[in-house]
């Protein structure tokens, strides 16, 4: 239960506390015994968000058919760029952008799971604000690669795949 936000809701129905994003779940195993989670945890987490984001990117240019170089300084400008260091202590946004170029490569190959799993995992980060970005930015993509309707069923498909994080939220809400 939080007692802080919205007179009191619980923890599952805080989309911010990201009870259900699976990386979420490594945090609390490796604080297992632990009163609390320790911060270094936490740390680690962000960094290999900003390496999954690196590889991610590396992977989306590489297939737009740009050279390894390109890739690299690509993929090395997104991931430590202005915006995901200015976040980094903001786990949530962390995740969904670390998703991002992952959904961009799925919705350029066309392929609806790989979209409905990077979006889901978008939503479920605990940062539901970025999902719009992420939504919008994939179905662009996918639109110019002819795939639009494919990443529409993706991001539909996602909706249901977050509702364990929706759903609570909703309902906290009087939804």
């Amino acid at each position: 239960w939080d007692p802080g936000i919205y007179c009191g809701i619980p923890f599952a129905a805080n989309p911010q506390a990201a009870l259900f994003y699976p990386p979420h779940w490594a945090l609390f195993a490796a604080n297992w015994r632990r009163a609390g989670i320790v911060f270094k945890s936490v740390e680690i987490l962000a960094l290999l968000h900003i390496a999954l984001a690196l590889w991610g990117a590396f992977v989306w240019i590489r297939r737009a058919g740009h050279g390894r170089g390109a890739a690299a300084a690509g993929a090395l400008t997104f991931a430590f760029s202005g915006f995901p260091l200015t976040q980094l202590s903001h786990p949530g946004v962390l995740a969904g952008y670390a998703w991002l170029p992952w959904g961009l490569v799925a919705a350029g190959a066309g392929s609806w799971r790989g979209l409905a799993a990077a979006s889901a995992l978008c939503l479920l980060g605990g940062y539901p604000p970025f999902w719009p970005v992420f939504a919008r930015l994939c179905a662009l993509h996918a639109a110019a690669n002819r795939g639009f309707r494919t990443a529409a069923a993706g991001l539909a498909l996602s909706l249901p795949l977050a509702a364990a994080q929706l759903l609570p939220l909703l309902a906290a809400l009087g939804g």
